[in-house]
């Protein structure tokens, strides 16, 4: 999740990510208070949420305790991308969400926010990353993989 905090472009891993509703789209985001600098006060009402590549394992590592994105990387060529809101995204992301802040409800140590979701962007590419059992792993299909599915071109045996 991204969000910019007054000048700052700021970034946290969320610890899950699921949809609430179809009507209006709706996504819960849950953030570990214990382990993120931010603070939902801080956080802009419009937030990004980018779907990592499974290539991005260092990234969410990086952003495990919500960290300030670096004026270095902002300016790195096709990095991340800020939309004319000001939300942010990486630019190399499966999907990116686009969403307005609704509501946060804290419990059991998380921040629950409720974003309305008013744009979606998709680059399709590598499957999705996600954290399962202590480790990195992929979910979703490749490119290639859904070619072969649809039959565009044969499966390799």
């Amino acid at each position: 999740m991204t969000f910019l905090s007054g000048a700052e472009w700021r970034g946290v891993t969320a610890t899950s990510i699921s949809s609430l509703s179809a009507d209006p789209p709706t996504i819960l985001v849950c953030l570990d208070r214990a382990a993120s600098a931010v603070q939902h006060d801080d956080a802009s009402v419009s937030f990004g949420v980018s779907v990592l590549a499974a290539s991005h394992a260092e990234l969410a590592d990086q952003f495990g305790g919500g960290a300030a994105i670096e004026t270095s990387a902002k300016e790195s060529e096709g990095s991340w991308v800020a939309t004319p809101q000001g939300v942010i995204f990486r630019s190399d992301a499966v999907a990116a969400l686009e969403c307005e802040r609704e509501d946060v409800i804290e419990r059991y140590g998380r921040a629950i926010l409720i974003g309305r979701v008013r744009n979606v962007f998709t680059s399709g590419g590598s499957g999705a990353l996600v954290l399962w059992r202590g480790s990195y792993n992929s979910i979703g299909w490749t490119d290639d993989e859904v070619r072969r599915a649809v039959g565009l071109f044969p499966a390799t045996r």
